[in-house]
């Protein structure tokens, strides 16, 4: 039987969750990743703030524990969705938790830099200089990096897969974000989570 070759070196863009847990789990098998993202950490995000039972079985499965961590979260009933004056009450059974995004983030990263081969790179937005299908070359300000694996985790509106010609779908429905934090939310929405319906999208 073949046995696979392991990367060299493999570039993540965006340090979300999927791409700072997709750099961990290269990590730790110990390939030599550049994680980079054009934001600064922490940041104010409104979405991924609710964690199902399995959304923190997959981050503890990494190695990312939220108690172990000492993060603070909260335990939430469910979900509220509003339209009009009325509202739907959806209960959650699998032990859905809220927590910051601001918190979470920075967490993932703080945990992301134990690893001697990860190499984050926050602050510097990522430009695609070169592809031949079977390599790329990004740049980063006056640097320049070169792989044969490069991850593309920056959002459904991927301005990097829009750089390599490939189209992604826009959303029909738009989503109005909120700067609304667990931290904010705690004593008036202590328990559910809540998207309010409005013309042409969501909030």
């Amino acid at each position: 039987m073949k046995s696979r070759r392991v990367p060299d070196h493999v570039i993540v863009i965006g340090s979300s969750i999927a791409g700072t847990i997709t750099a961990i789990e290269l990590a730790r098998k110990g390939v030599r990743v550049s994680l980079i993202d054009k934001e600064h950490f922490p940041r104010r995000k409104p979405c991924g703030e609710g964690l199902s039972a399995r959304g923190r079985h997959e981050l503890k499965e990494a190695g990312v524990d939220l108690d172990a961590a000492g993060c603070t979260y909260k335990k939430l009933n469910g979900y509220r969705i509003y339209k009009g004056g009325s509202y739907l009450t959806v209960p959650e059974a699998s032990s859905l938790t809220g927590i910051a995004r601001a918190e979470l983030d920075t967490h993932l990263l703080n945990y992301a830099a134990t690893f001697p081969s990860l190499r984050i790179i926050c602050g510097k937005r990522a430009e695609v200089l070169e592809s031949t299908g079977s390599a790329f070359t990004i740049g980063i300000e006056e640097e320049t990096l070169a792989t044969q694996f490069l991850v593309i985790a920056d959002g459904s509106q991927s301005p990097t897969l829009r750089t390599l010609g490939r189209n992604t779908s826009p959303s029909r429905n738009a989503r109005l974000g909120t700067s609304s934090t667990w931290e904010i939310t705690a004593g008036a929405l202590p328990e559910y989570v809540h998207t309010i319906l409005v013309p042409d999208g969501e909030i």
